[in-house]
């Protein structure tokens, strides 16, 4: 019994790491990072117009933008900010992200409120925040209100409905947005699966123009995406082998308490095959005491392996829950496995000639 308790309980693991990863990746993060790209800019930023409008005419590039930093992963926060109404003596952290005027369409980005940048000289003083920013805040009506950041005044103009700019293990947090063009550093570029080789390479050829003597380096969204997740991967990755070992050894345990069971029984079965027990009843005779076992090694397990993966989800700020489906999901591969190891055994006694089996006897 301990060799299914040892596999039933990383099996269920197996299940739900790749049902939350599953879960991360097919969760709406409120932007589009489909087939994007980003690099940095260094020397080309003084050219930024320039390189857009070249890139524009090469084949698979279909839109260009630009920011100070990653949208999948923001770094920039800062406490140093006030608005019309702040209660005196509190702090504010919020992730401050310089970002182009098409910034918000080229990530088909949703407005909850007002608007972003038209890119016009006075939006230097206009602020964007996320929803998360203005919950925080205790803001009602936000657009228009004074705010400061970072000794820069100005006013509210919009208010950009929440998207997930870090881990899955975080709660989205406020956001600011600013238009500050002197800050630029990064270009993304969308592109599509069938022409990205032909973008990376207009996008090289640009950045090589202005950055000679450095080497064009890029990434793509969905890898630096990915790369948050890389650990739960490999946790992944672990329970799979784990539960593939401990799986086998059940496997051959149970190998060899079905041979055993069947030669300890061998008059037992000869006398009910003469009485007219059929196969197929011999069999489930048999099986019977092995599928307790295991029912037995799953009710032991299943709180067990509960208690290890609520442990894990709980690193989640945004997780799947732990339903019953899983345990029963889990249980029954357990059980198919353990009849389908025992059926060889329990099949070869139940075709034995009772007649060799009771003289043997």
């Amino acid at each position: 019994m301990p060799d299914q308790v040892a596999s039933v309980t990383p099996l269920i693991g197996t299940i739900v790491i790749t049902s939350q990863l599953n879960y991360i990746r097919a969760k709406k993060l409120g932007y589009d990072k489909t087939n994007v790209f980003s690099f940095w800019m260094r020397d080309a930023a003084k050219h930024y117009d320039a390189v857009k409008a070249e890139l524009l005419k090469s084949p698979g590039v279909l839109d260009v933008t630009r920011s100070n930093q990653n949208i999948v992963r923001f770094g920039g926060f800062t406490g140093d900010n006030d608005w019309d109404g702040k209660e005196p003596n509190t702090t504010f952290i919020v992730h401050c992200i310089v970002i182009d005027k098409d910034f918000t369409s080229f990530f088909k980005m949703k407005m909850a409120e007002g608007n972003t940048f038209t890119g016009a000289v006075s939006d230097t003083a206009h602020f964007v925040l996320n929803e998360a920013a203005i919950k925080q805040m205790g803001l009602k009506d936000p657009i228009g209100k004074r705010f400061m950041m970072q000794g820069i005044k100005g006013k509210i103009i919009g208010v950009v409905k929440d998207f997930h700019y870090a881990s899955m293990k975080e709660k989205i947090t406020p956001a600011v947005f600013w238009y500050q063009p002197q800050h630029f550093s990064t270009v993304y570029v969308k592109t599509t699966t069938k022409d990205a080789k032909k973008a990376l390479a207009a996008a090289g050829a640009q950045f090589k123009q202005y950055n000679g003597e450095y080497p064009f380096g890029y990434a793509f969204l969905d890898d630096v995406f990915n790369s948050l997740y890389q650990s739960e991967q490999r946790e992944g990755s672990l329970f799979n082998y784990f539960a593939s070992i401990a799986i086998f050894i059940s496997c051959l345990g149970l190998l060899g308490l079905a041979a055993y069971t069947a030669q300890v029984r061998t008059r037992e079965i000869g006398v009910r095959k003469v009485l007219g027990a059929s196969v197929t009843r011999l069999v489930g005779l048999l099986a019977q005491d092995f599928i307790k076992l295991v029912l037995i090694a799953i009710l032991i397990a299943s709180p067990i392996a509960w208690f290890a993966m609520h442990s894990w989800l709980q690193a989640f700020a945004y997780r799947i829950d732990l339903s019953w489906w899983v345990f029963i999901v889990a249980g029954l591969l357990a059980v198919i496995i353990a009849f389908a190891t025992m059926s060889f055994q329990t099949v070869k006694a139940a075709l034995t000639n009772p007649v060799k089996s009771l003289r043997s006897e």
